[in-house]
């Protein structure tokens, strides 16, 4: 059996109390489903197991009836033991125990969370599930749908996403918001498919953030700038409030298109606005926004933001902040940054960290600042790039006729 590590943060257990899986009160005969939930919990925060134990692993006498049953899918699934969770809904079918809505659910969920990595290989499970649903006589319902919708989309497979919905009209079902969304996701390879189901959502069910965000994230992959820009402004006109994901996702297309001034804007609507909820990857591009328009005002102001939200740096943020304060002139700030990032994340130093370094140095004119910054590459076995040795060329070249 092997064992990778994992952060318990990740891990779900026992369902909510709201699951459609908790199908009546619990007996007292489930004490032995809890003790595996304790059990499970404590051997899921320490290791992931590619084939965790199930109850009746340790109690071969256990009770094999619906609600544990579900209760062990339901955690292989959140877990994204995908394999375990249809291992045991085969062996739930042996044990001549009829699945029920919330089984299906469970199992719609685990294709759902599928990795990314496995080509779309889940998708033909979900028609499986569908298949057994009209076997044991259990209708699909909006969530059973939005499921599987959301399986293609992450394989962005649209295809059969619009097959799905041909199936959701047969049993009479409406899509929802949620349902769209993931077929705006699915859409992300053609541009007039994308459109089709913009205007179809917005005929039908009002779009919510996450819808927008989608849209706006698909358009903004599919090299279409200006139009993912009107869609934003639509959202505001709308009275929608944008979130992290929204600023993220217009501040790449607003620096990319060269607006640095638009940039701006929504530089400063972050700071001000509490309802954007900045996290460490917005607050990086913050700062490469600040840097681009030569404000250690606007620098300042950021950092002062992610102190009071306390917002954590990581290694791109370091690297932001070094070239940042470069661009800007301050030096000892660019080079006390990198001192900084050496010191707790030695094996984080890359290429991107000694160019931001080596703007701080073109803007001294330092010679000895730049050999000391070719020794640190040698010690921290860095490679310099073509832009690098772009800047260092220019360098040289300014120093050499400083000289003369």
């Amino acid at each position: 059996m092997t064992m990778r590590p994992t952060k318990m943060s990740k891990l779900r257990t026992t369902p909510r109390a709201d699951s459609p899986s908790l199908q009546g009160r619990p007996s007292a005969s489930h004490f032995l489903v809890g003790l595996w939930f304790n059990i499970a919990k404590k051997l899921l925060a320490s290791f992931r197991l590619n084939d965790p134990a199930t109850v009746w692993d340790l109690s071969p006498h256990a009770k094999k009836d619906l609600w544990t049953f579900d209760q062990m899918i339901a955690v292989m699934a959140k877990n994204g033991f995908v394999n375990k969770a249809f291992k045991l809904y085969q062996s739930m079918k042996k044990a001549g125990v009829k699945p029920g809505a919330g089984t299906f659910m469970w199992l719609l969920m685990a294709c759902a969370r599928a990795p990314a990595d496995t080509g779309g290989a889940y998708i033909p499970r979900c028609y499986y599930v569908l298949d057994e649903m009209t076997k044991f006589h259990v209708s699909p319902t909006i969530q059973h749908f939005n499921f599987i919708l959301q399986t293609c989309s992450n394989f962005r497979d649209i295809a059969r996403a619009e097959d799905v919905l041909t199936i959701m009209q047969q049993h009479k079902v409406t899509p929802d918001v949620n349902s769209y969304t993931s077929l705006l996701k699915a859409s992300s390879a053609s541009v007039s498919k994308l459109l089709h189901f913009w205007g179809r959502l917005k005929a039908e069910v009002a779009p919510d953030i996450r819808a927008y965000n989608t849209f706006l994230s698909t358009l903004k992959d599919s090299s279409n700038p200006m139009l993912c820009l009107r869609v934003y402004k639509e959202m505001k006109d709308t009275g929608m409030q944008p979130d992290k994901h929204t600023m993220s996702i217009i501040l790449d297309v607003l620096v990319k298109e060269g607006q640095i001034q638009e940039a701006a804007s929504v530089l400063d609507e972050c700071i001000r606005s509490a309802s954007v909820g900045i996290d460490t990857q917005l607050a990086n591009k913050l700062i490469s926004v600040a840097s681009r328009l030569n404000s250690m005002d606007k620098l300042v102001k950021v950092l002062e933001l992610m102190k009071l939200k306390s917002i954590p740096y990581d290694d791109a943020t370091y690297e932001a902040l070094i070239a940042a304060y470069g661009r800007l002139g301050a030096v000892d700030l660019s080079f006390r940054t990198y001192r900084v990032f050496k010191a707790e994340r030695p094996k984080s130093l890359s290429i991107r960290t000694f160019t931001g370094l080596l703007l701080a140095c073109r803007q001294s004119s330092r010679l000895d600042l730049l050999k000391a910054i070719e020794e640190d590459m040698r010690l921290s076995r860095v490679e310099p790039d073509g832009i690098f040795l772009k800047i260092r060329g220019e360098l040289l070249h300014r120093l050499s006729e400083s000289s003369q």
